[in-house]
């Protein structure tokens, strides 16, 4: 793995590790490109789990600043990982217009159900139709341009559904509108540190769940590693390196370089 998009460090309050310490990480890595993706802050603070929003600048501020220090040595991006609301379009824009910000990871943690609710995907889900609402909501995203790719594409299926027709229409479905408009799926390694568990279709990974990877590897879907790197000594370890043997095994079509 040359370069890494997907990048946590301390200020989400759930990770470790100081932005330059990333990059000097990275540095020792041989890695070429780091983007630092942290979990986007919305005003209002109305979602945990991330950085305060009072936070956004000096996240933004201090990104840059890398940016210039270490230009000689590597490439460093400003990214976010972010949800996607259709109310929160401005926000996006200013984001992406005015602060600075040269890419965001779609990360659908939270989204719209048919009914307009708000779901959280680790949250027990009634049925398996609720897979078709997530995989809406994450399209919907992606049509904005807003995002460079889709993390976790499979996160949904931490929850423990069979393998019944709405989970395979859900599967198709991303598949189908990915490749329809050139839409980059991350296979995200955090999933292979959280270990395999049983569910009722076996023992597996929560993500990356092999059902779906099988069906990608089917198509020409443009495919990036993420490390989601929670601490320095996961930014390039055993669980990314697990990620690029299953899409060497797989024959993905593996990108390395988003730009």
């Amino acid at each position: 793995m040359n370069c890494n998009y997907h990048t946590h460090n301390e200020m989400c309050g759930h990770a470790g590790g100081t932005l330059e310490e990333y990059v000097q990480c990275a540095i020792k890595n041989d890695l070429k490109e780091i983007g630092m993706s942290d979990h986007i802050p919305y005003p209002g603070d109305g979602f945990g789990y991330r950085m305060p929003y009072a936070r956004l600048d000096e996240y933004i501020d201090t990104t840059l600043q890398l940016k210039e220090m270490y230009r000689d040595q590597i490439q460093v991006l400003l990214g976010l990982e972010s949800e996607y609301f259709s109310d929160y379009d401005r926000y996006y824009q200013r984001l992406l217009q005015e602060k600075g910000v040269e890419y965001l990871i779609l990360g659908q943690h939270f989204y719209m159900t048919r009914d307009g609710k708000l779901a959280n995907v680790y949250n027990d889900m009634p049925d398996t139709e609720a897979c078709m609402d997530y995989a809406k909501s994450c399209m919907e995203a992606m049509n904005t341009g807003y995002f460079a790719y889709l993390a976790h594409p499979d996160l949904i299926f931490v929850n423990d559904f069979p393998l019944d027709n709405a989970v395979k229409r859900t599967v198709d479905y991303i598949i189908n509108e990915s490749l329809k408009h050139d839409y980059i799926l991350e296979l995200n390694a955090n999933g292979f540190r959280r270990g395999k568990s049983q569910f009722v279709t076996g023992e597996r990974y929560p993500y990356p769940t092999d059902f779906f990877w099988n069906e990608v590897a089917k198509s020409k879907v443009r495919v990036i590693i993420g490390a989601d790197c929670h601490s320095l000594d996961v930014l390039c370890d055993w669980a990314t390196e697990q990620a690029e043997n299953m899409a060497g095994e797989l024959g993905l079509n593996l990108i390395e370089k988003m730009w």
